[in-house]
Order: structure tokens, then sequence, then C-alpha cells
């Protein structure tokens, strides 16, 4: 890190508890994908594992997207009851899951530590690392400092990809 950011770093804190300065800037603001404030004020990467809690709410989120096909599969069967056959209905949920699955591997694939299974994470230290678009700062009483981010990282990303492939199946039907 360079002394210039560290000078800066001294010398005007950033406001808020969510802004900080990224490692090659020194503008306060918000910290990128994937980079969390730490107690110095300077963002740095999330390389934490993965929780058991976080494991779990992401599974949570993969099974509501599942209960919706499968609401979908069953709202269809009702509205075609003539040609819509117990085979296919078992199908379309073995699909379902398949689709599910897949999607949560092609996710996990595309974060880094990209092509792993595996990834990392910012670990939730407050209640409000759910919402940090609630604590943006304002300076001298005139300006919003906008320093929302992803701070519980990925957690809101794997919940849209899951919200993604619920719209999908809500067009179709």
């Amino acid at each position: 890190m360079s002394s210039n950011l560290l000078e800066k770093s001294k010398l005007s804190i950033c406001p808020g508890i969510y802004c900080g300065y990224q490692s090659n800037s020194t503008d306060c603001g918000a910290c990128q994908r994937g980079y969390r404030v730490n107690n110095e004020k300077i963002c740095q990467l999330c390389n934490e594992p993965l929780s058991l809690y976080n494991f779990m709410y992401i599974v949570f989120m993969a099974l509501l997207a599942l209960s919706f096909h499968w609401y979908f599969v069953n709202r269809l069967r009702k509205k075609k009851q003539g040609e819509f056959t117990f085979v296919k209905q078992t199908i379309l949920y073995f699909l379902s899951i398949f689709e599910i699955i897949l999607a949560f591997i092609f996710t996990l694939l595309s974060f880094p530590p990209i092509g792993k299974l595996t990834f990392n994470t910012c670990q939730v230290k407050l209640f409000s690392d759910f919402y940090p678009i609630f604590h943006n700062p304002i300076v001298n009483y005139r300006k919003k400092l906008r320093c929302s981010y992803e701070v519980v990282y990925p957690l809101y990303v794997h919940r849209q990809s899951l919200v993604s492939l619920l719209l999908k199946w809500w067009q179709k039907v």
C-alpha cells in the first residue's frame, strides 16, 4: 500500500461506517465488490471462508427457488389436466432440481476464486451490514456520500441469481 494513501487516511478520516479508501485511490467512497472496510477505513479483500450460517442462508434461497418451481409445475398441471401425465410432472420436478443445482454450480464457478467450487465471503459483523444504504453519511449537512455496496458479499448476488431463475419461470406460465 502506498504511503500517500496511508497519509491521506490519517489526515481525513472517511465518514460513516461503510466508506473507505480503495488501494488505488485517495478518494473516500464505497468499496468494490468483494471488499470491505476495515478498522483503518481502508477497503480490504474479503477472504474469509463461508460460515455455516451463510451456507444455510444460500441453501434456503435455493430451496425457496425450488419450491416456486414446483408451485408453477403444479399450477401448470391444474391448467392442463387432460394432457399432463404423472410422468411429465415427475420429469419437470427433476428438471427443476437439475436447473437449480446447475445454476448454483455455475454461479460458484464464476466467483473468485474462479474455477473452484468454493468462494470467499465478507462475514456479517453488524445487523446494519444487510442494509448499508441507510447508513450513508451526509458531509457538512449538504452532500450525501454514497457508500452503499454489498457488505455481506456474495449473499445478495446468489439471491439475485435465484430470483432471476424465478422470473424466467414466471414468464413461461
